[in-house]
């Protein structure tokens, strides 16, 4: 996500970043919390403390909240075009609300989008990419990480031509970028995704799962909410 906000920051040329959920532990990220200590409460951990990140990111990490369109629209209001980038998961812990992905893109059609995408995996087929497909987005950028390799470090990062061409403007590098482990891991995990249709796997385990759990909580009492993604039964079925 890192590299991901580099390149789109070095395409728009503009500092400030609106996002919701969690991505991560950089200093993007976490000067949300140099505002007030609590702004990033409800977006994963609650009281991450912002010591060491530089003061002069004050201001430039805006968060909103997932399936709350209306607080994105309130910081494109009051900041314009000195924002540069949105990060966001088309898919949370839950569905989007009918009308919030409509509106976030109102909100940003004149300004560029850049989709950290957790759902590629864990549930949805490789062939079919991310949830964004499912719901016709088309971000600028969208990150695939964790189990496209199985456990093996690797990440994704793609994009539109026009807009990844903004890293030859920039420096981004890794020691770890000629090994060949994670390229390897992630090409057999997604060839054995596609081979063993691994997603509808996933599906049924995971029903199972979310079974067990209220089943479980039934028994001893305990009020339970369990959530789960429409999205993992329409890429269990492509159209």
């Amino acid at each position: 996500m890192a590299i991901a906000v580099r390149i789109a920051r070095a395409h728009s040329g503009r500092d400030r970043v609106a996002f919701c959920g969690y991505h991560g532990w950089h200093d993007w990220y976490l000067s949300a919390n140099l505002a007030e200590d609590h702004a990033l409460d409800g977006h994963l951990l609650p009281g991450l403390e912002p010591a060491g990140v530089p003061r002069g990111l004050l201001g430039t990490a805006l968060p909103f909240r997932y399936n709350h369109a209306e607080e994105l629209e309130e910081i494109v209001a009051k900041y314009g075009d000195e924002i540069g980038v949105v990060v966001m998961e088309p898919i949370r812990n839950m569905d989007p609300v009918p009308g919030f992905l409509t509106q976030v893109a109102r909100a940003l059609q004149s300004h560029r989008r850049c989709a950290g995408d957790r759902r590629g995996f864990g549930g949805l087929a490789a062939e079919h990419g991310g949830a964004h497909l499912v719901y016709g987005l088309q971000p600028d950028i969208a990150v695939f990480a964790k189990a496209i390799s199985n456990g093996y470090p690797m990440a994704a990062i793609i994009g539109k031509r026009e807009v990844m061409q903004s890293a030859q403007s920039t420096f981004i590098s890794s020691t770890y970028w000629t090994e060949r482990i994670g390229p390897a891991a992630a090409l057999a995990t997604i060839r054995k995704h596609r081979r063993e249709n691994v997603a509808q796997h996933l599906h049924r385990i995971g029903q199972m799962v979310r079974d067990g759990w209220r089943v479980a909580a039934e028994r001893a009492g305990l009020p339970i909410t369990v959530w789960r993604s429409g999205a993992d039964e329409q890429l269990r079925h492509p159209a």
